[in-house]
Order: C-alpha cells, then structure tokens, then sequence
C-alpha cells in the first residue's frame, strides 16, 4: 500500500474547516436546511455537505436521503468531495449527450479513473441507482486505495455475490474500516445504496484523515 498524502491533505483541509466553523460558510439559515433530514442518522453530515457546496437537493427543499442515489448524482458528490477538475474525453459508443448536466461530471469521473465501474455490457446509465459495491469500489479508486486482505471478507455470508472488478475496493474500504457490512453478517453489494449513506461513508473518511492527520497512511 502505498502513501496518498496528496489525498490526504485535501480531505483533510475541508474537514479541518468543518471542524473550526461547523456551521460552514453559512450558505443557508437553519430555515433553509433540507426540510427532510430532520430525523436522519446522516442530518449532520449532510447539512455540513450541503454548506461546503459538496451537495445539492431538490427545488421542494428535500434531499431525499433514502432514496438511492444514480449514477449522475453519485459522479457529482464524489467529485465535488475530492475536488477533481480534471477532464477527459468520454468514448463515443457511451451516447452520453453534451447538452446533459452530468457531462462534466461523467468526464471528470473518466479522468479520475473509476467512470468504466459503472459501464455495463457497454452502456452507461447516468439515471439506474448506483450497488453498494460500485459505490464502494469508486470511492476506493478515486482515493487510490488499495489492499490484498481478501480474507477479511471471510466473515461476510454473502461475499460470492460481489463482481470480481469491484473486488479489490470493496476489500479496501473494509480493510480501512470505512465499511462494516449488516448484522446478519451480510454486504448486500448489489443492493441499492443511498443519498444519505454516500454522505455517511464521505464524511467517515474525512473524519478518520482528522483525527488521525499524521498518521494517515493509504
């Protein structure tokens, strides 16, 4: 495994400033928070999220946290998180018009290296909800992560089910703590995975990079 202290340093500045000012850059009154959150396990999260312009919600002024999240919503929250700006030409046979709002997005996610998780039999669907082990092999590819302890899944009843692309991530993210799977011993990984637990699992990571800022080690 190797050190992503790049990586590190820009999640842990948006963090830190989380931390100093939690009430963000005041973006919003509490009056104008998602009227949705109020009982969610994630209402903290997603309020910082949305302060920091890392989210967005809908025009009734929900965020509709239990909703699973697409495709195009997913490429749009990981990179505005990690900050990618950087873009590269999408393949032609993908139909992905220009005019769409999530193009940018989709040619962030290209550069960035982890478009291709979501491309299936040669199609992309930017509206199809995003599986838990796409979202955690995405997350894996964009911070650069990496393990070879496979047999930390030995635990889970339900392992045969992840793809074997989406392998290597999923074992990351578990082997760095970012995941921990269902009480019944399950991941779930072609199950759905929501707006509300994308935002969980970010600001996780960050937080871990916070408390632990010189040691963090990927």
């Amino acid at each position: 495994m190797r050190a992503k202290k790049f990586v590190a340093n820009i999640l842990l500045f948006a963090f830190l400033f989380m931390i100093i000012f939690p009430g963000g850059m005041e973006k919003a009154s509490s009056g104008q928070i998602f009227k949705d959150i109020s009982t969610n396990f994630a209402k903290d999260d997603i309020t910082r999220f949305y302060q920091l312009d890392l989210i967005n919600g809908y025009r009734d002024g929900t965020f509709k946290p239990a909703k699973n999240i697409s495709v195009a919503e997913f490429c749009k929250i990981l990179n505005s998180y990690m900050g990618f700006v950087q873009e590269a030409p999408l393949d032609v046979s993908l139909k992905i018009s220009p005019l769409a709002w999530y193009y940018k997005e989709f040619k962030k996610a290209q550069a960035a290296g982890y478009l291709t998780l979501f491309v299936k039999e040669g199609k992309l669907n930017p509206n199809r909800f995003v599986t838990r082990q796409e979202a955690f092999a995405s997350v894996a590819a964009a911070l650069q992560l990496d393990s070879q302890k496979e047999d930390i899944l030995n635990s889970f009843s339900d392992v045969q089910k992840i793809e074997p692309r989406y392998l290597p991530g999923v074992v990351a993210l578990i082997s760095f703590g970012f995941v921990k799977g269902y009480p019944d011993g399950t991941l779930k990984p072609e199950n759905g995975i929501t707006r509300a637990e994308i935002v969980k699992l970010l600001s996780d990571i960050g937080a871990l990079i916070v408390t632990k800022p010189g040691e963090y080690t990927l």
